[in-house]
């Protein structure tokens, strides 16, 4: 239920950003320097950050199966806490290592 409801919400963000915001997944992005300024929604909804029709159906595709068997293992409300904590954890530790690297290596444009 919760994985096939994240791929639902995510196919949604897909088709309201194609129709009527087009700007939408680089405003749900997690970039470094748009989380230091306060953008902290951007750590938990940038899952939702579609970039392309492929892109939704390779992940539709892969996190149903994938999804289904955690799901099946944690339960529903398991999986979902898991889900948000990884995705929490993950785009924290790029925001941090970013900001901290960033002064190290200029060039590579890691806070954009």
């Amino acid at each position: 239920l919760a994985s096939r409801g994240i791929c639902t919400i995510s196919a949604f963000v897909y088709l309201t950003s194609l129709i009527l915001f087009p700007g939408l997944p680089f405003a749900l992005q997690c970039c470094p320097l748009k989380v230091a300024q306060l953008g902290i929604h951007r750590l938990v909804l940038s899952p939702l950050a579609i970039g392309s029709l492929i892109n939704l159906l390779i992940g539709i595709l892969v996190f149903v199966q994938i999804g289904a068997q955690f799901e099946r293992q944690f339960g529903t409300i398991g999986f979902f806490f898991l889900f948000n904590l990884l995705n929490l954890v993950a785009n924290l530790s790029f925001t941090l290592s970013s900001l901290l690297l960033a002064p190290l290596f200029p060039d590579i444009g890691l806070l954009s």
